[in-house]
């Protein structure tokens, strides 16, 4: 994987990734694109679906609320865009044998992509304070 991923080196270096992020104790600047959807992989391995979802929303409100973001209706924990990128990475990490492996599949897969998600949702419907709230299914027919 690429250097800019140093989390990806081995299972300890994602272990240790994920470990920091539900402690709170990761720095920000460290909570990138790549960071969340390696998290994400990781927590397929104990959850799938629904019970995915609910695993990363009471972390990354958990993460935010230790490095200070505000959880509102306009900044902190997205509802829509959290539920949007579980189903990325399920789809992405799908058969592979390890949490390594499924990590480093899911930033290959979308890890550039960061803004995916703007072709399945018009930028008013991903930044309303509903889609932060709640979930809205896709309003661009990406088929």
């Amino acid at each position: 994987m690429p250097p800019e991923h140093p989390f990806l080196a081995d299972e300890s270096a994602l272990d240790s990734l994920v470990q920091r992020w539900m402690d709170g104790t990761l720095p920000s600047p460290e909570w990138t694109h790549a960071a969340h959807l390696a998290t994400c992989a990781w927590l397929t391995f104990d959850y799938r679906g629904e019970d995915l979802a609910q695993a990363m929303k009471r972390e990354l409100i958990r993460f935010n609320t230790a490095v200070g973001t505000p959880n509102n209706e306009d900044r902190g924990y997205h509802e829509t865009l959290t539920r949007f990128w579980c189903a990325r990475v399920e789809d992405a990490v799908r058969g592979h044998a390890t949490r390594l492996e499924a990590a480093r599949a899911a930033v290959e897969t979308y890890g550039n992509d960061r803004n995916a998600a703007d072709r399945y949702y018009t930028f008013n419907v991903l930044k309303s304070r509903e889609a932060r709230q709640r979930w809205i299914a896709p309003d661009i027919n990406n088929s």
